[in-house]
């Protein structure tokens, strides 16, 4: 019995401090930051190589992730902190019982931008969205892109069901374009200025996302576990300041450039041209008019603004 207790209580106490000591580092604040290799976190590279985080007593450590469901999955199970760009369905669909999933800072899709594009082969013969009927188009595997394509071409009067939409990876869909699989793609940039610059593509459409949901439109979430606004006061409003701050410093094209090669492997030419969303802190009245919209859609789901929680980050 006694050789029992002797292992247990060793046991219980290295329990103990190991929760000690990673509540102690979430104080200290060190966080483990999920991203992907996209341009739409330009701010989070800018913050890391101008070490605003370290500036504000921030020590992180970025784990890459090539999906965004990837991501969410480890954000709610608290293997890291913070996630980057998330889908709306990501937030929603981990926030039904729970709204652990906190958004503290959007991706903004604007209607007369190239973030996101339909494009085509150069010498297709579509000239028009009514070509498209008919035709094998793929998407990026979110359900953003798929409701927003959709709706756009619902807007401009084509049957969706006229055409043959495909989810298909980043890594393969403009491989998918040049070999003939596919007729056309909608993509999100860097991959719009890729297809530009090495396939010659052609723009169709342009700004689809807020051409057909909402203008301007919330389209990727930075969000950070609820867990960790609750055991480390002050963070939420230092992770708002430090991508306000970065988000500013992209307005500096020679600085973009520079990050955009380092954590996204581009080529400068094409860092060069690649097109940027717009970014904000998440409020409560995006939050309201998300909804909304999306409320409003047929066929989507039935986005309850309780899952898209508001916290005051600034008075945290």
């Amino acid at each position: 019995m006694s050789k029992k207790i002797w292992i247990i209580v060793p046991v219980i106490a290295l329990i103990l401090i190991l929760a000690f000591v990673i509540k102690d580092n979430h104080k200290q604040g060190m966080i483990k930051i999920g991203y992907s290799p996209y341009s739409v976190n330009t701010p989070l590279f800018i913050a890391v190589e101008y070490n605003l985080f370290t500036k504000r007593g921030l020590n992180i450590e970025l784990i890459p992730f090539q999906s965004t469901d990837q991501m969410a999955m480890a954000l709610q199970s608290k293997q890291i902190d913070v996630a980057t760009a998330l889908t709306a369905e990501s937030v929603y669909s981990r926030n039904k019982k729970s709204s652990i999933i906190r958004p503290f800072f959007l991706n903004i899709f604007l209607s007369n931008s190239i973030v996101d594009a339909i494009v085509v082969p150069d010498k297709s013969t579509i000239s028009s969205l009514k070509n498209l009927e008919g035709k094998r188009v793929g998407i990026l595997p979110a359900d953003m892109m798929r409701v927003a394509f959709k709706s756009f071409l619902e807007n401009n009067k084509v049957d969706p069901t006229s055409i043959e939409i495909i989810a298909v990876p980043p890594s393969s869909i403009l491989s998918g374009m040049s070999s003939g699989d596919l007729d056309a793609c909608y993509i999100l940039e860097p991959l719009v200025t890729i297809s530009l610059q090495k396939l010659n593509a052609r723009i169709i459409a342009e700004g689809v996302g807020a051409k057909g949901i909402t203008n301007p439109l919330p389209a990727g979430f930075h969000c950070v576990h609820a867990d960790l606004i609750e055991n480390s006061p002050g963070i939420g409003k230092k992770l708002i300041e430090i991508y306000e701050e970065a988000a500013t410093k992209a307005n500096n094209r020679e600085l973009v450039v520079k990050v955009l090669q380092k954590y996204c492997s581009l080529d400068a030419s094409i860092a060069q041209h690649v097109s940027l969303p717009s970014w904000s802190k998440w409020t409560p009245r995006l939050q309201n008019n998300l909804c909304e919209q999306f409320e409003s859609l047929k066929g989507v789901y039935k986005w309850d603004s309780s899952n898209f929680t508001y916290t005051n980050f600034i008075k945290d």
